[in-house]
This record gives C-alpha cells, structure tokens and sequence, in this order.
C-alpha cells in the first residue's frame, strides 16, 4: 500500500512540468468522483475574477487617500478589509467540510 502511494507521488513529480500530462490529469479530475468539487472550485474562481476582489484589495489605499483619508487611515481600512476577506474564506471553508462530511454521511460514506 505504501508503496504504490510512494509510486503516484514519484509520477506526479515526473510530470508536473509536461504539459499534455497537466492536460490529461485536468481531464481525469473534471471526470472523476470529485467532479462536483472541481466545477464548485472552477465557479467560485472565475466568481472571484469577474468580481476583481484583488483589485479592490490593491487599490483600495489609493482610492480612499483620493477620497480624503489619510494614508496611514487608508493602510488601517485596507488591512481591515484584508481580515475581513480573511474571516470570510475562513467560514467558507469550514462550511464547505462540514457539508462534505455531512453528505458523505447521508451517502454512507463517512
């Protein structure tokens, strides 16, 4: 049993350059049973670049000291957004483990 995990982790060190290898695991994992995670990560990417979250965070000093702040208000505003963003991908992340292991119960799984 060890071993062949020690065999998957040798292959996945051989490959993660090539990419017709990225390609093909790309495929398999949109495929496979955690196609449903894969779609949910994609979605919830593509959400976060269309809503240029990261930009709002870079920007926002810039914005607020144009705004009338003070450099060193606008830094504090900034850094408190930051945490808040923080909070918020922390909660989301425990949410989305206890409704996986919740669904995998009800599946039997877990």
């Amino acid at each position: 049993m060890h071993l062949k995990h020690a065999e998957v982790a040798a292959q996945q060190l051989t490959y993660t350059h090539d990419p017709t290898q990225v390609w093909m695991e790309f495929t398999n994992l949109r495929l496979s049973d955690e196609k449903h995670a894969f779609w949910l990560v994609l979605g919830l990417a593509i959400f976060d670049q269309i809503t240029a979250s990261t930009a709002i965070i870079n920007y926002t000093p810039q914005i607020l000291s144009s705004m009338g702040e003070t450099d060193q208000d606008a830094v504090m505003l900034n850094v408190l957004m930051g945490l808040t963003k923080l909070v918020g991908v922390s909660i989301g992340m425990a949410t989305v483990d206890t409704v996986r292991a919740n669904w995998q119960q009800l599946q039997g799984q877990g």
